[in-house]
């Protein structure tokens, strides 16, 4: 079910990002305040405007992603991304498997952390950067589970 929520947001999102977002959804207006903090980079807008998007696609198509998975809850989506924060870091990042990871999320502080040297790269495909930021938004309302259990397993995921 995670996977195919997943591959259907995927699907919806870049179909977001093929036209011009606004700032206003047909419900209400979205807050679009900044939840990005940088050490040194001027990459800031990248991630508020994908962070925008999310709220804006997800506000804006609210009945028709209840209409197929009603049991995931968009409130609590919308919630999660207004109360989190993320953080560019210039580190690499490894999960508790000891893969190397672009992102990693913490669903007990709300964070989630990037590293600018794999994340930048994303910063010119605007789709990818969504998708990465939706995936780890999801991760972090354990919607979607992002661990390897065996190294083996590395290529399957």
């Amino acid at each position: 079910m995670k996977q195919l929520l997943f591959i259907g947001s995927l699907l919806l999102s870049l179909n977001a990002f093929s036209r011009s977002p606004t700032f206003e959804s047909d419900e209400k207006s979205v807050d679009l305040v900044p939840k990005v903090e940088f050490l040194e980079y001027p990459y800031s807008i990248y991630i508020d405007e994908t962070i925008d998007g999310l709220k804006i696609f997800f506000t804006n198509n609210k009945e028709s992603i209840q209409n197929l998975y009603p049991e995931f809850k968009i409130e609590d989506l919308l919630e999660k991304i207004k109360q989190s924060k993320v953080l560019i870091v210039n580190e690499v990042l490894i999960d508790k498997n000891g893969m190397i990871r672009t992102c990693l999320n913490y669903p007990d502080l709300s964070v989630i952390k990037c590293s600018i040297k794999d994340l930048e790269p994303f910063f010119y495909y605007r789709e990818s950067l969504f998708v990465i930021l939706l995936h780890e938004f999801l991760g972090l309302t354990g919607v979607e589970e992002n661990s390897i259990e065996k190294a083996g397993d590395a290529q399957e995921y």
